[in-house]
C-alpha cells in the first residue's frame, strides 16, 4: 500500500490544531458563553488522533515493522502518566472535599476510569438523581475510553492490509464509518445519552481520519489547498461559535467540525509547501498549547470542578478566568516532568517495566475508587454534624427514587412517571424542577385518595418555563428544549386537564440562576 513520508512525519500544523481544539474545550466548561458549541473540540481531537495514529500503524505495516504489543506501549507511554496523576491526585483532593453520596459516585468513576470504562458509566447515569454533570470531577474521561475501545480493535483490522490489500480495506473501512454514522444521527433522536458517551455513534470520527491515512496519494494545487485549509477552519469555528447545549450531538451536527478538520489535514498532506493557514496553525505558541493540550485537557476539568465543590456556587468570570490561567500552568509542568519523561523507546522503564508499573496504576486507581464506593463514601472521616446533614440531604423517599430524570429527546407522554398505582389514565402533570420532585410523595397520597392519576415531567434545576435556560447545562440535556419536549406532550393529550407548576420560583425572580433565551415565559 503507498505511503508518503508526510503522512507519518511531524507536522507542526497538526499540533497548532489540537490547539485549536483544546482551548474552546477549556473556555466553554469554564462557562465563557461566546464558546457556546466549544465541545466540538473533543470532536477534532478524535479526527486528529485517527489520522496520526493511523499513519504510524501503516507506515509501521509498510515496513514490516508493526507490532501490536509495540504499539500497546507507546499508548501506555502516551497516556498513563498524565492519566493517573490526574485520577490519583483528584482522588486526594476529593476525599477533602466531597460529601459521602458524591464520593461513593466519584469511585464509581475513578475505578472505571481506570479500565477505560468511564463513558458507559456517565452514560448510565445521565438521569435525574446523579447529579449536574459539571460537578462531576472526571466526567472528561469519557471522550479518553472512546479512543482505546477503539484502539483496541483498530490494529488488528490494520493488520489485514496484509493480506487483504489496501483498496477492499479501505472499503470495508468506509463501510464501518457509514455505519456508525447512522447509528450516531438517529442514536441522536432515539437515545441521545447513548450518542453522546458510547464508541458506536463516535467510531465514525475517529475512522474519518483513519481514512485520510489510508486513502490513496493525491497532490491537489496550490490554490484548492488553501481553499480547503480556510474552509476547513471556518467550519471549525462555525461550530464552536455556532453550536450551542440545544444542538443535537454529535449525530449529523459533528458533520461539520469533524470535516473542517478533515479538509485542513488533508490540506497539509503529500507537499513541502504549507498553506498560509498551515503556517499560521504551525506559530510557536499555538504549537506549544498544541503540544500541552493532552494535559491541559487532563487538568482543567477537575480543576474547575473542585473549585465549584469547594465555593458551593458557580463560578464568577474572573474566577473562572484565573482557573484556565492555573490549568495552563499545571499543564505545562504536567507536560514537562510528566508526559515527556516517558515518552519514547528511551523513556523511563524498559517495555516489561511499563506494563507492570502501568498495571500498578491501574490496580491502585481501582482499589481507590472501590474503597470509595463501597465504603460509603467514608462518612468516618466528616465531622457528626455534617454526617447528619449528608444523611439527610440522601434521604430520598421510594417514590422518588422510581422516577428518573430523562432527557428532552425521551419526553413522552408513555415515558413520563406516573403520580399514582392508580389504573386510571393521567388527567394532570405536575411540571417543575427537583422541588416539583420532592412534591412527589404528598402529591402521590393526594391522587390516590381521590381516585386521580397523573405525571411527573421533572427536571433538575429547570424551572417549568418557555425559553428559560440554566447556565452551564450539558449538551444533550437542556431547560428549554425539556420544557418544550412537556408542552408538546400536554398539547397533543387532551385529556391532561390540569397543569400544576412546581419550582424553586425565588431563584429565577432573583436572576442567579437561569437565562431568559428568548423564548415566550
Amino acid at each position: 500500500m503507498p505511503l508518503s513520508d508526510s503522512r507519518s512525519a511531524y507536522r507542526a500544523d497538526i499540533d497548532g490544531l489540537r490547539a485549536v481544539a483544546v482551548i474552546p474545550v477549556v473556555f466553554y466548561h469554564a462557562g465563557f458563553e461566546w464558546f457556546s458549541g466549544g465541545y466540538v473540540g473533543v470532536d477534532v481531537f478524535l479526527v486528529i488522533s485517527g489520522f496520526l495514529i493511523t499513519s504510524i500503524i501503516i507506515d509501521e505495516i509498510r515496513h514490516d515493522a508493526f507490532r501490536v504489543s509495540q504499539f500497546y506501549v507507546r499508548r501506555a507511554r502516551r497516556l498513563f502518566p498524565a492519566l493517573f496523576t490526574v485520577v490519583l491526585a483528584s482522588s486526594a483532593v476529593a476525599l477533602l472535599l466531597l460529601m459521602p453520596q458524591e464520593l461513593e459516585d466519584f469511585g464509581e468513576s475513578v475505578a472505571t476510569t481506570a479500565v477505560f470504562a468511564s463513558n458507559f458509566l456517565f452514560s448510565s447515569e445521565a438521569g435525574y438523581f446523579d447529579g449536574p454533570a459539571e460537578l462531576k470531577p472526571l466526567l472528561h474521561t469519557w471522550s479518553l475510553a472512546i479512543e482505546e475501545q477503539y484502539y483496541l480493535l483498530f490494529p488488528g483490522f490494520l493488520v489485514l492490509l496484509k493480506r487483504h490489500g489496501g483498496a477492499r480495506f479501505i472499503a470495508a473501512t468506509f463501510a464501518v464509518f457509514a455505519v456508525s454514522l447512522i447509528t450516531s444521527v438517529l442514536s441522536v433522536a432515539y437515545a441521545p445519552d447513548a450518542a453522546f458517551y458510547l464508541l458506536p455513534s463516535r467510531t465514525w470520527e475517529l475512522l474519518l481520519g483513519s481514512l485520510l491515512a489510508l486513502a490513496p496519494p493525491f497532490r491537489p494545487g496550490r490554490g484548492a489547498r488553501e481553499a480547503l485549509a480556510i474552509t476547513g477552519l471556518v467550519l471549525i469555528v462555525c461550530a464552536v461559535f455556532g453550536f450551542s447545549s440545544l444542538t443535537p450531538f454529535p449525530g449529523a451536527a459533528a458533520l461539520v467540525p469533524c470535516a473542517g478538520t478533515a479538509m485542513v489535514i488533508a490540506a497539509g498532506m503529500h507537499t513541502d509547501t504549507p498553506t498560509r493557514s498551515g503556517r499560521a496553525l504551525s506559530l510557536r505558541p499555538l504549537v506549544f498549547i498544541g503540544l500541552c493540550s493532552y494535559s491541559l485537557y487532563l487538568w482543567h476539568w477537575p480543576i474547575l470542578v473542585f473549585a465549584k465543590h469547594y465555593l458551593l456556587r458557580p463560578l464568577a468570570p474572573a474566577e473562572a478566568l484565573a482557573l484556565v490561567a492555573a490549568s495552563m500552568l499545571i499543564a505545562v509542568a504536567s507536560w514537562r516532568f510528566v508526559e515527556r519523561p516517558f515518552r519514547g523507546a528511551k523513556g523511563w522503564f524498559s517495555t516489561r517495566g511499563l506494563f507492570r508499573f502501568s498495571a500498578a496504576l491501574i490496580a491502585a486507581a481501582v482499589v481507590v475508587g472501590l474503597v470509595y464506593d463501597t465504603r460509603n463514601g467514608l462518612p468516618a472521616r466528616l465531622p457528626k454534624q455534617v454526617r447528619a446533614i449528608a444523611a439527610m440531604s440522601n434521604d430520598k423517599p421510594p417514590e422518588r427514587r422510581h422516577c428518573e430524570g430523562i432527557s428532552p429527546a425521551e419526553v413522552r407522554f408513555e415515558r413520563l412517571c406516573r403520580v399514582s398505582n392508580l389504573e386510571v389514565a393521567p388527567s394532570f402533570v405536575l411540571w417543575g424542577d427537583s422541588h416539583a420532585m420532592a412534591a412527589l410523595p404528598a402529591m402521590r397520597a393526594a391522587s390516590l385518595h381521590l381516585g386521580r392519576n397523573g405525571l411527573l415531567a421533572a427536571s433538575n434545576g429547570c424551572v417549568p418555563l418557555l425559553g428559560v435556560s440554566r447556565p452551564g447545562a450539558d449538551p444533550g440535556f437542556e431547560c428549554v428544549a425539556f420544557n418544550a419536549a412537556v408542552l408538546r406532550v400536554i398539547e397533543a393529550h387532551p385529556e391532561l386537564t390540569t397543569v400544576i407548576l412546581h419550582a424553586r420560583w425565588a431563584r429565577h425572580a432573583e436572576g442567579t440562576g437561569y437565562a431568559d433565551e428568548g423564548g415566550e415565559t
